[in-house]
């Protein structure tokens, strides 16, 4: 009950700021009411209000979900994407770089978030750690080094941490493109 309603009161407290950032924005752009009186200027030939403003001026203040997905599924989504790519490479890192779908965002994007996985999978325990279960994977796998352990949970290694900054460049890449319109 505890993390529903701080997840309710996070929300409402979102709903807010993104009405406050709003209002604010009206009040700063110019040809509102209130842009027209600080100027002293004649009330009736002041343009008409344009609504909130350009979304591109707010936008980070704004939930983002991506594809319509809301962040915790974009997250498990892919951490079971992972998992999959993992499982096939046969917890080879190399093997499970290679399985990875193109990438089609920029040349330097796609090379920081290959290094960043790259880098993040080289920590976990490799195939020929397994090698001695016949290349089961079905076999109990030996447990995670606690150095490789993050947050207050023992499922939260930092190889799903690439999962984060994906779901932080995507947001990125939508609000930069926003900004360019």
């Amino acid at each position: 009950k505890k993390g529903s309603m701080q997840r309710e009161m996070a929300v409402a407290l979102r709903s807010h700021i993104v009405l406050v950032a709003a209002a604010l924005a009206a009040l700063a752009s110019p040809g509102t009411l209130a842009a027209a009186l600080r100027q002293g200027s004649n009330v009736d030939t002041a343009p008409a209000p344009k609504g909130v403003g350009a979304t591109k001026d707010f936008a980070y203040l704004l939930p983002f979900n991506p594809a319509h997905q809301p962040e915790e599924l974009f997250k498990t989504r892919c951490v079971n994407f992972l998992n999959q790519a993992l499982e096939k490479g046969n917890y080879d890192p190399a093997m499970t770089l290679k399985l990875l779908p193109e990438c089609h965002w920029k040349a330097e994007e796609c090379a920081g978030l290959r290094k960043d996985l790259a880098a993040r999978l080289e920590k976990l325990p490799s195939g020929k750690q397994h090698a001695a279960t016949g290349g089961m994977l079905n076999v109990a796998l030996p447990p995670i080094p606690p150095g490789a352990v993050t947050g207050n949970t023992d499922r939260n290694p930092p190889l799903y941490g690439w999962c984060d900054l994906m779901y932080a460049m995507t947001r990125q890449r939508v609000i930069a493109k926003m900004a360019s319109k």
